[in-house]
């Protein structure tokens, strides 16, 4: 039977007249990366909108270091199974930075369901069917996470992506 692992990734913002991202922070439970297998890196890339000969729109992602207020972040989690078995019951977690708004999310290779948080990840709902209890100030997306349907199998490995613009 393989390992079960919760990846709990994040990103932090700072206040500043253009808002400075730093770098990953990068947490798993209840094992090491190491002790678990799998490898998880998380990138924070700056949506750039520029033309091409033709007058067609092209979008393209840039390392984000300063992003400013309306820009698109694209934040990314890379994922590895680096053990010769597979990893069961896996589930990656990714904060929305507070100072960000939640676009859409994505993932590739292999089944995931993706779910959203708006109580600073205690509760979670498909999209599409927050509570309705919530005021419209407490409708902010705080977490994704993706619940993987099947193992990760060895030497596999996978993307998931979150997209949110700086407020």
């Amino acid at each position: 039977m393989g390992d079960k692992v919760l990846i709990v990734i994040g990103c932090t913002l700072y206040n500043s007249f253009r808002y400075l991202l730093t770098g990953a922070l990068l947490c798993l439970y209840p094992l090491s990366a190491h002790a678990s297998g799998i490898v998880a890196s998380q990138t924070a890339e700056l949506e750039v909108r520029s033309f091409d000969e033709q007058g067609r729109e092209v979008i393209s992602y840039e390392p984000a270091k300063l992003v400013s207020p309306g820009e698109i972040v694209k934040f990314t989690i890379n994922f590895q199974n680096e053990q010769d078995v597979s990893i069961e019951d896996t589930v990656l977690v990714m904060p929305i930075p507070n100072e960000m708004i939640y676009m859409k999310h994505s993932h590739t290779a292999g089944e995931r369901e993706a779910t959203l948080s708006y109580d600073g990840g205690n509760t979670y709902f498909p999209q599409g069917e927050q509570p309705e209890t919530l005021s419209a100030d407490e409708s902010v997306i705080t977490h994704v996470k993706w619940t993987f349907l099947n193992p990760i199998e060895p030497n596999s490995e996978g993307v998931v992506t979150a997209f949110a613009r700086l407020k």
